[in-house]
């Protein structure tokens, strides 16, 4: 998840807090996240990760794919665990610095080093 991914590159406390696993997300359904290699009229074929393929009917079919932001808005990783340390060691990095360079002036260039001076001094 994108939220608060800026500030958890400087807070190594707000990190755990911007991961959600996706199998608390819905009530009444269930996330899958699988490659989908084929689509009809009623159903789709999906290939998780670990070659498994499952054909999953339907009545009606939303694509919503998602937006690709790139690092630091939103970490590479897909796993918890591998999310959690790239923003450790990210919030690691901005920790030592003496000076930091943000170019780019848009919102999350200008969120970043706002983030980025809450937790950093620089003399």
């Amino acid at each position: 998840h994108s939220m608060g991914s800026l500030r958890a590159i400087c807070n190594k406390l707000y990190s755990p807090s911007i991961l959600i696993p996706y199998s608390r997300l819905l009530r009444d359904g269930t996330v899958v996240q699988a490659e989908i290699t084929d689509v009809s009229d009623n159903a789709v074929v999906t290939r998780s990760p670990d070659g498994t393929t499952r054909k999953i009917a339907f009545d009606f079919l939303v694509v919503a794919t998602g937006a690709a932001w790139d690092f630091p808005y939103r970490p590479k990783a897909t796993d918890a665990r591998e999310a959690m340390k790239e923003l450790e060691s990210s919030c690691a990095v901005v920790e030592a610095s003496k000076s930091v360079l943000v170019i780019g002036g848009g919102a999350v260039g200008v969120e970043l080093a706002g983030e980025i001076k809450s937790v950093l001094v620089i003399g």
